[in-house]
């Protein structure tokens, strides 16, 4: 009981544990409170990521809303795109099978001097003048009643050629078309009553009819018939040896 009772070994007064279990409460204390602010400290911090995780969903969810919103709007857009691009690419193919045509048109009509003969030659019949009397005219000094017409507008009739003819009557019309396809041309051939009328017809070459300069000429008959107006008889040729073909003509 004697606070100051002599240690039998060192002779000093014995220590009392009252010191120590002071300061161990303190650092308990010490030790308590840090362990708390950290507490306090964490708990803030995943309060404040929470926060922030909430706050992003929120701003995903509105740019997800406003994407599906948009969505249509830009389909369409892409759809209207696609169409003028196909309208664009129907009016360009129009437009050459448009120049096209044109192009073999303008050929076609090039062309026609050049064929007129030819087709004359195989088409036109020696005709007989038929002047009923009257002398041949100068433009026509052989008496052809036959004319060739080119430069023809592709919706010509005979009735507006007939017209166009007057006072001269046309007593047959052969358009000129394709043999493979029957396209017609743009020409033809005229039979006038008699000479005098189809001269008078050639005067009007270079008039405009249904909007085009219209070419005339006299159609030349052809000149590889005999005088009697039949095909001379080319010779047989020599028949080789085991042939057993023949060809036959008109």
């Amino acid at each position: 009981k004697n606070p100051h009772k002599l240690s039998k070994s060192t002779n000093f007064p014995l220590k009392t544990n009252k010191s120590k279990m002071g300061k161990r409460k303190v650092e308990e204390e010490e030790v308590a409170a840090a362990a708390a602010a950290e507490d306090k400290a964490a708990r803030k911090k995943a309060k404040k990521e929470k926060k922030a995780a909430k706050k992003a969903k929120k701003e995903a969810a509105a740019a997800a809303a406003a994407a599906a919103a948009g969505a249509p709007a830009e389909k369409k857009e892409k759809k209207e795109k696609k169409d003028k691009k196909k309208k664009d690419k129907k009016k360009k193919d129009k437009k050459a099978k448009k120049e096209k045509k044109e192009t073999v048109e303008a050929e076609t009509e090039a062309a026609a001097p050049a064929e007129a003969a030819t087709d004359a030659a195989e088409e036109a019949p020696a005709t007989p003048s038929k002047s009923n009397g009257a002398a041949n005219p100068a433009n026509n000094p052989d008496g052809i009643t036959r004319v060739f017409v080119g430069n023809l507008s592709w919706s010509v009739d005979e009735d507006a050629m007939r017209k166009f003819a007057e006072p001269g009557v046309i007593t047959d019309i052969h358009w000129v078309t394709e043999r493979d396809t029957g396209k017609f041309l743009g020409r033809g051939f005229l039979e006038f009553e008699d000479a005098v009328q189809a001269g008078a017809f050639l005067e009007k070459a270079g008039q405009v009819f249904m909007e085009r300069e219209i070419r005339i000429d006299l159609a030349q008959p052809r000149q590889n018939k005999s005088p009697g107006g039949e095909r001379t008889p080319r010779p047989l040729s020599a028949r080789p040896e085991n042939c057993t073909t023949v060809f036959l003509g008109n």
